[in-house]
């Protein structure tokens, strides 16, 4: 995973996904999309997606929860 948001957590997603800072990386918690953990998440990969290639990379999937 590299991008969580969730529902209800005041935040513009463009802002957060263009910001350089990461979002709780460091909290195990935050990667389980069944727990109830209340904050976004952001990867280290972000900041520095133009540099991987993101066309040499293909397709990112993208999945939704209620």
């Amino acid at each position: 995973m590299v991008f969580k948001v969730i529902s209800g957590v005041g935040s513009d997603i463009s802002l957060l996904w263009s910001s350089a800072d990461l979002l709780n990386e460091d909290k195990q918690q935050a990667l389980n999309v069944g727990s109830a953990f209340p904050e976004h998440y952001k990867n280290r990969l972000v900041p520095n997606w133009q540099a991987m290639n993101p066309k040499e990379v293909g397709q990112c999937p993208v999945h939704m929860f209620p």
